[in-house]
């Protein structure tokens, strides 16, 4: 019995340690590529979650860009405005949408805690917001890895990246 616990702890380590080496290497993927750059004439963007994403048409306002999901929590917002700001220096104006669903501790905690849509932004958190998602919901941060993962290893073969669900 005791040689069975020490394999299932040996193997349950391997598997750790691969899952997180291939964090790792999506990370440093998804960062060596430009996939933030927009062109020179786009000068503002759009964040925030349904009410930015139908509310404003990008068509009819010159030099912006639309970037809005529906159900998006503000980390991923942030997360946005964070990635396009440092590899678009030309970004001058952000409109970001807000309401009291964004200001309700309770509301922002179950949408950080249901992971959903993380596995399109995991790679561009910190260590700080890595561990507080974590610390939120450790099962499930850790269930969406295999999705992060893929998702990173098929964006980092095509041309586009996709924001959201």
């Amino acid at each position: 019995m005791r040689l069975f616990f020490t394999k299932t702890i040996i193997f349950s380590l391997c598997i750790l340690f691969m899952l997180i080496i291939a964090m790792l290497c999506t990370h440093q993927a998804s960062r060596q590529k430009k996939f933030f750059e927009l062109p020179p004439h786009i000068t503002g963007l759009i964040l925030g979650n349904s009410h930015a994403s139908c509310g404003f048409d990008a068509r009819y306002i010159d030099g912006f860009v639309n970037l809005g999901e529906s159900a998006e929590p503000m980390l991923f917002s942030y997360l946005k405005f964070k990635e396009f700001t440092k590899a678009s220096p030309n970004i001058k104006t952000v409109l970001l949408e807000f309401g009291n669903p964004h200001l309700n501790n309770e509301i922002i905690s179950s949408w950080l805690a249901s992971c959903q849509g993380l596995e399109y932004y995991q790679p561009y958190l910190s260590i700080e917001e890595t561990s507080y998602l974590f610390n939120q919901n450790p099962i499930g941060f850790v269930s969406i890895q295999p999705k992060s993962i893929r998702e990173h290893f098929i964006f980092n073969r095509t041309a586009g990246f996709r924001f959201g669900r």
